[in-house]
């Protein structure tokens, strides 16, 4: 949480912080798995991620489709998450940052930067992850 925030800070730019800040979620998906598979499913819940906020962000121009954009992406992240075996806390952190991106009225042009900004979170996570993965490698089971 602390490398978008302080992305933000360095940048003089807040609103860094803020939206990088909701694409550290994936990591709270992390298991001890083979790195590949790892990453993978890290990159599946990114990508999920990444596209609720942009479903969410796009329906407040439409104030009436923003039950249809939730919901859909709650299905969506459901089968999704089925398909791929994704464990706890399944769908739950999707749904809630889509609804958080119902809740911004920004405009259509500023959508794509806000995106990059949580993109920069999700990738933070993916970096940190291999890390991560990297050192229980070598030091979690030292006996």
């Amino acid at each position: 949480m602390a490398i978008p925030l302080l992305i933000g800070y360095f940048f003089n730019n807040l609103t860094i912080s803020s939206f990088g800040s909701l694409g550290i979620f994936p990591l709270l998906y992390y298991q001890d798995l083979p790195r590949k598979q790892l990453l993978r499913r890290l990159g599946i819940v990114g990508c999920s991620l990444l596209s609720g906020v942009m479903v969410g962000m796009f329906s407040t121009h439409t104030p009436w489709t923003i039950p249809f954009a939730i919901s859909g992406v709650a299905f969506g992240a459901r089968i999704l998450f089925r398909l791929y075996g994704i464990a706890k806390p399944g769908g739950f952190f999707i749904i809630m940052v889509t609804a958080m991106g119902t809740a911004m009225k920004i405009p259509l042009a500023k959508i794509p930067i806000m995106i990059g900004f949580v993109s920069i979170g999700v990738l933070t996570s993916l970096v940190i992850a291999t890390l991560l993965s990297f050192y229980l490698q070598r030091h979690a089971y030292p006996w």
